[in-house]
């Protein structure tokens, strides 16, 4: 799926669209630069949490349940340092849901729903967003 959005409510309808269509999704992965609207849209996609970017500590937990990755200041990060992290501990709670932000600093794959953010090359104010399931965009 693709789509333009030109504004934080067409963003707010696009988290609308993920609960419904998408929230069966245990790990949300969100890729994009810097200032392109990932942490906004975990914000819409949890609102009950407050949500803060964990650029320094690489990891938030929201009500025990929404874990919260920041893998900005990270390269090729190995499955077994996300396990130091506890991103093990993710199944252990049924109903928790797991949020990469800067996913392509992984260095394996995985499974998950992938959202890819992309500057308008013509209008910076709007982003092209593309969402795939599975599998990490190319």
């Amino acid at each position: 799926m693709q789509m333009v959005i030109k504004n934080l409510e067409d963003l707010l309808l696009l988290s609308n669209y993920i609960k419904k269509n998408y929230w069966h999704h245990k790990i949300f992965c969100f890729w994009g630069d810097l200032g392109v609207g990932k942490t906004q849209l975990i914000k819409f996609l949890i609102p009950q949490c407050k949500v803060t970017s964990p650029s320094f500590a690489l990891l938030n937990i929201y009500e025990d349940k929404y874990w919260h990755f920041d893998l900005y200041k990270k390269d090729a990060v190995p499955l077994w340092e996300m396990e130091e992290l506890g991103f093990n501990s993710l199944w252990e709670t049924p109903d928790s849901k797991c949020f990469i932000e800067w996913s392509e600093n992984l260095s394996f794959s995985i499974d998950a729903l992938h959202i890819k953010f992309a500057y308008d090359t013509t209008n910076s104010d709007y982003r092209h967003i593309k969402i795939k399931e599975n599998t990490p965009h190319e």
